[in-house]
This record gives C-alpha cells, structure tokens and sequence, in this order.
C-alpha cells in the first residue's frame, strides 16, 4: 500500500480500495496474459490512454493525474 500511496492521489483508496484494485488487476492478467505497455496517448498534459497488450488479448488503461505537484493518479480505469 505504501507504493501504491506513492503514486496514486488520496482519493484513489477512498473511491475503491487497494485490495479490490489488486483483485481487479490481477484477474485482468489471469485473463489476458501478462501485459506490455504499448502506445501511450495523452490527450492532455493529465490525461493519457495506453494500451496494454497481452498474451490473450489487449487492454486500454485511461489514467487521469491531478492538478498538483507532484502530480499523482487521480483516476484511473482499464476496458
């Protein structure tokens, strides 16, 4: 939880918790395959959308930073 606090705005925890966020990241890889980043687009200086390729198939991962420094995730979600 202390890397995760690192990276992610203090929000992130409260929307949803580290544990259900691990859950969720790790039946992602049981289901595609272990993952590669690929092209990364930012629409904004805070947002950005990258693809994740797996094994068995691809992701994309929207993340959105906050406004301050040092910037951290804000938001994020993977489809």
């Amino acid at each position: 939880d202390g890397r995760a606090d690192a990276l992610f705005a203090d929000n992130v925890a409260l929307d949803e918790p580290y544990d259900r966020r691990r859950a969720a990241a790790a039946a992602l890889v049981t289901r595609l395959g272990r993952l590669e980043v690929g092209a990364i687009t930012a629409e904004h200086r805070a947002d950005a959308t990258a693809v994740l390729r797996g094994e068995r198939g691809d992701a994309a991962l929207l993340v959105q930073l906050h406004p301050l420094l040092p910037p951290r995730v804000q938001w994020y979600e993977t489809t």
